[in-house]
This record gives structure tokens, C-alpha cells and sequence, in this order.
């Protein structure tokens, strides 16, 4: 079952929407689509990004730290600067 907060992204299809500088802090944006998203500079920090799609987004100087980091795509993506530090990546 997908989380209320990734059926309300999916619905207004947030696919290349600026989120820069935004506070997502402990958001459920598992199996979210954000390809081609600008989220530079946004907190994710302690997010679950299970299965979430980031190809093409750019992600420099976010904050992904603690972040749940298993089975997101992140071909293409600009990941300069972004803080990755005690992120879980191992796979399920």
C-alpha cells in the first residue's frame, strides 16, 4: 500500500517540479516518482525512499542522511554535495 503523502505526489505528477530548499524530514515517499525533479539543496533527511525514482533529479547539496536508501533509481541524477552519511543502502 502505497503512503498517503507518495499518492498525493503520484496524483498532481510531480515528475520536473522545483522543490529546492524544501523540508521533506522523515517523509514517506517510498515507490514515489521524482525523476527529473529538482530537489537541490531539500532535506530528506531520515526519508523513506524505497523504491523511489530520481533519474535525471537533481540532488546536489541535499540532505539524505538516515534516509532509507534501499532500491532507488538514480541513473542520470545529480548527486554533488549530497550528504549520504548513516543512509541505509543495503538491498531488501
Amino acid at each position: 500500500m502505497l503512503s498517503s503523502a507518495v499518492q498525493i505526489l503520484n496524483l498532481i505528477r510531480i515528475k520536473g517540479f522545483d522543490f529546492s530548499e524544501i523540508d521533506l524530514n522523515e517523509i514517506d515517499l517510498s515507490g514515489a516518482n521524482l525523476n527529473r525533479t529538482n530537489l537541490n539543496g531539500a532535506n530528506l533527511s531520515r526519508a523513506d525512499l524505497r523504491k523511489t525514482e530520481f533519474s535525471g533529479a537533481n540532488l546536489s547539496s541535499a540532505n539524505l542522511s538516515g534516509a532509507d536508501l534501499r532500491g532507488p533509481q538514480f541513473k542520470d541524477a545529480n548527486l554533488s554535495g549530497t550528504n549520504l552519511s548513516k543512509a541505509l543502502e543495503t538491498a531488501a
